[in-house]
């Protein structure tokens, strides 16, 4: 059921219907993560790390080793600065949660040892643990290659500010002629779903939404103040 929930959940973040999806679960997500973590949690031998602890510590050191390697090569072929990437390499080198789901489904499906199922939780967790650290190595290195201080990562959502929320969609074009003549950045909501996969597969941004809740616009970025150049 975790791998089910995973895959929808993918599924469903690239969809037109993912700002209303957030809304809807908004109020769950706090306690949901914090049952899964308590469960994970729950599984996690910690004896093992104080019997084992180099060969923990040499686990955590080469999973971020690889994972960095095989990330910073990857973000300079998508076009970013060396300094960019080794960031990004450093912030995203640790393992991800999902691990959790993979290594206990192989484990309870007998794909691999419960001993080895164990050692690899332990390294997962600590090595989420030391995301902080990662991270603050990797901004550091970052600087030291730009002899810059300010970070060189920007936030996901950078890209949408000083966007214009249309709440409504309509086929007359003269409703929305102006955001595109005047070049507006704009995200419509509308809650037509035919309408809403016919104007999306000719490139529009739609979404399917409700604009009369403050929870959903909140989530195209309504509650953000614009920033003011003077």
């Amino acid at each position: 059921m975790a791998l089910g929930a995973f895959l929808a959940g993918l599924l469903l973040a690239e969809t037109e219907f993912r700002h209303e999806i957030e809304a809807d679960i908004e109020p769950f997500k706090g306690l949901l993560l914090g049952l899964f973590f308590v469960t994970v949690g729950m599984q996690i031998d910690l004896g093992q790390l104080s019997a084992a602890p180099l060969q923990v510590l040499a686990g955590v050191v080469g999973l971020l080793a690889v994972k960095a390697a095989i990330l910073i090569p990857l973000a300079r072929g998508f076009g970013l600065s060396w300094p960019h990437a080794i960031e990004m390499g450093f912030l995203l080198a640790q393992a991800g949660e999902f691990a959790f789901v993979i290594i206990s489904t192989a484990s309870q499906g007998g794909a691999i040892p419960s001993a080895t199922a164990d050692y690899m939780l332990l390294v997962v967790a600590v090595s989420l643990f030391l995301t902080p650290v990662s991270a603050a190595l990797g901004a550091t290195l970052a600087r030291r290659l730009t002899r810059n201080a300010a970070s060189t990562i920007q936030p996901a959502d950078a890209d949408v500010s000083g966007h214009v929320i249309v709440a409504g969609w309509t086929l007359r074009r003269g409703r929305w002629a102006p955001t595109q003549q005047q070049e507006i950045a704009h995200i419509a909501l509308d809650t037509d779903v035919r309408l809403v996969n016919t104007l999306r597969k000719r490139g529009w941004p739609l979404h399917y939404g409700d604009a009369s809740r403050k929870d959903v616009l909140a989530t195209l970025g309504a509650t953000r103040q614009p920033s003011l150049s003077p």
